[in-house]
């Protein structure tokens, strides 16, 4: 059952996007939120290193388009490019620091009001040595909560990008076509 007031807020890298991104986001269309929220990192808060933030947008709405083309679940899925915008207006009065999920969550709190809003994270993310790293860990979970999604692949974007580099075939199968189109036509992580 669907709940219209129920948000959840999936947040990465996204560097690249590729199918386990995709499950997670059909496990919370499952769980019953109305609306999934993917946030690409602008400035990751642990200091990954990333490619240009366009083009990891342009490949999640790629990915997001070729994994949920078919039915209402492609509406119920939106990309937002906030953090980069809120992290140029920082930029702009001197502050570089990262956007951090707290305060993400909280300047979505204010667009979303009267809904129910859920942080999404792995499980890599939610293990107690990484999640005590998130900047205000313990009020995310009073102020709006944690759903820990299953992990049905034992891939991750940095191994995609290790394949590549290292001239392996294996990459493509963990991407979908658009953005494996996406990484070779822009030489990403050769």
């Amino acid at each position: 059952m669907m709940c219209q007031n129920k948000i959840a807020v999936f947040g990465s890298a996204f560097n690249p996007p590729h199918k386990g991104h995709a499950d997670a986001i059909q496990q919370l269309l499952d769980q019953g939120y109305s609306k999934v929220l993917v946030v690409p990192s602008a400035n990751h808060a642990f200091g990954k290193n990333m490619v240009n933030f366009d083009l990891r947008i342009l490949m999640a709405k790629s990915l997001i388009s070729e994994a949920f083309s078919n039915g209402s679940a492609f509406n119920a899925v939106e990309i937002l490019d906030i953090e980069s915008l809120i992290y140029e207006k920082r930029k702009r009065r001197g502050a570089t620091r990262p956007i951090y999920t707290y305060e993400l969550l909280r300047h979505l709190r204010r667009k979303y009001k009267n809904t129910t809003i859920h942080f999404a994270i792995g499980p890599d993310n939610a293990r107690d040595e990484t999640w005590n790293r998130f900047y205000k860990s313990k009020e995310i979970l009073k102020e709006f909560g944690r759903v820990v999604l299953e992990e049905k692949e034992q891939y991750h974007s940095s191994d995609i990008r290790d394949c590549i580099k290292n001239n392996k075939n294996c990459w493509e199968k963990y991407v979908t076509n658009g953005v494996s189109s996406i990484i070779k036509s822009n030489k990403l992580y050769f």
